[in-house]
């Protein structure tokens, strides 16, 4: 399950070291992107953040691959150059 990080940090950036060894730069208040769950889990830099107080966990909800209620796809461009039946 993927995994999104928040920094609560008031001010200043927050540096997390992922498992792959990629770094996300988070400012105050700011969360990243979904990350896959092998980057967070086991991970001890986001475990001290997390304990620390600086950096908040949350898991993402996986979507079913259904559109919410009342949306609709978007229309296809006409290009095709013809007029419009009256």
């Amino acid at each position: 399950m993927p995994y999104t990080l928040t920094s609560t940090q008031p001010s200043g950036p927050v540096h997390v070291s992922l498992t792959s060894g990629a770094t996300v730069r988070l400012g105050p208040g700011e969360t990243s992107a979904e990350l896959p769950d092998v980057e967070v889990q086991d991970n001890p830099t986001v475990q001290k953040l997390r304990n620390r107080g600086v950096l908040e966990v949350r898991e993402v909800a996986q979507q079913s691959g259904t559109r919410p209620r009342g949306s609709r796809k978007p229309a296809k461009d006409d290009t095709t150059g013809a007029e419009p039946e009256a």
